[in-house]
Order: C-alpha cells, then sequence, then structure tokens
C-alpha cells in the first residue's frame, strides 16, 4: 500500500503542510488492511482505468483504426474479482498475484515478470517548452498573492527546483500548481 501511494502522490504529508501553510491542520487518512487494498483497486477501477489508461489506448488504436476489446473487463469476470479477498491481489508484496498465477500456466514466467515500459506523456519537456509561458504568467508570486491559499515561498522553491533539475517528479507538481492557478483564474477569480 506504501507503494502504491508512493506511486499515485505527488507531495508528501509534509510538502503539503508547507504548500498549504497547515500547521498540524492537515491529516491523512490512512485506513489499513485488506480493505484498503479493496478500496484501491475499487478507485482504480471506477477512475484510472476509464479515464486514462482505456482512454491513452483507445485513442491511440482508433488512430490505425483498429478497434480494441480487452478480454480481463468483462463484466462477469469484474464482478467476480470484486468477491475474491485482498489476498489474492497482492501477497508477499507481489502485484498481480492472481493473474500472474493464472497466467504461468499460458505465458512464460520470465514474460510475466519482466518489467512494464511506461506509456508517460512528455509533460517535463512540454513545461520546459510550449507551457513555458504558462508557468511563467500563472506561478508568479504575484498569481499566488492573489488567493493567498498556497505558501508562495514553498511554491516558487518547486518552481526553482523543476529549472534546476526538470525531471518527472518535478514536472509533476508545476503542472498540479499550473492546473490549479489556471483553474483559479477561470472560475474563482473571474
Amino acid at each position: 500500500l506504501d507503494k502504491y501511494v508512493e506511486i499515485n502522490a505527488c507531495f508528501t504529508t509534509e510538502q503539503i503542510q508547507q504548500l498549504l501553510s497547515l500547521t498540524g491542520q492537515y491529516k491523512q487518512n490512512s485506513i489499513q488492511g485488506d480493505q484498503t487494498i479493496k478500496m484501491l483497486l475499487s478507485y482504480d477501477l471506477d477512475n484510472f482505468l476509464p479515464n486514462d489508461l482505456l482512454f491513452k489506448s483507445d485513442k491511440c488504436l482508433m488512430h490505425f483504426g483498429i478497434e480494441n476489446r480487452d478480454a480481463l473487463l468483462k463484466t462477469e469476470l469484474i464482478n467476480y474479482l470484486k468477491t475474491l479477498d485482498a489476498k489474492w491481489f497482492i501477497k508477499g508484496g507481489e502485484q498481480k498475484y492472481l493473474l500472474k498465477k493464472i497466467t504461468q500456466k499460458y505465458i512464460p514466467s520470465q514474460l510475466m515478470h519482466k518489467p512494464i515500459g511506461e506509456f508517460a506523456t512528455p509533460l517535463s519537456l512540454w513545461i520546459k517548452t510550449i507551457l513555458k509561458p504558462l508557468v511563467e504568467t500563472y506561478i508568479t508570486a504575484e498569481k499566488l498573492n492573489e488567493h493567498q491559499l498556497l505558501n508562495v515561498d514553498e511554491v516558487l522553491k518547486i518552481k526553482a527546483a523543476f529549472k534546476m533539475r526538470s525531471s518527472t517528479y518535478n514536472a509533476q507538481k508545476i503542472w498540479l500548481i499550473l492546473q490549479f492557478q489556471m483553474w483559479y483564474e477561470r472560475w474563482i477569480k473571474a
């Protein structure tokens, strides 16, 4: 579960506290045990899968006129998997435990345990190039002081860190702040 949070979280709890100028007010909800795994899987099934993974694969395949249906997304199979104990999904730190056990009969082990490739957007490159004017417009002390919701010094530190080392991790933080700033400008300030 810690790995899941680490992968999907952009800011640590401490960074959120600093970014929002909170002193002990921010409390991260923590649910432990099997129920957490099932909740995370359900969330991914309802959100990440249709809004990210399926969207991207559908766009790519439609570009080439290819129709795609994923056999593992059959309603009957999904409903059955929802009834299983969490131990079948992650066992001893191994993710996709049940899937790997079932498929080892049909697919060689070295293929199943091969590291997966990432399908990521070149966010760092975009922020340094085509999105740079937006970053320079919206992530400024002047713009941040308009709403005073974010700690200006912390945001500018994040921006400086991105300029020094434009990693995917830093780019994601800039992207989230940029989205917030643009949303604020469009929907709240207006």
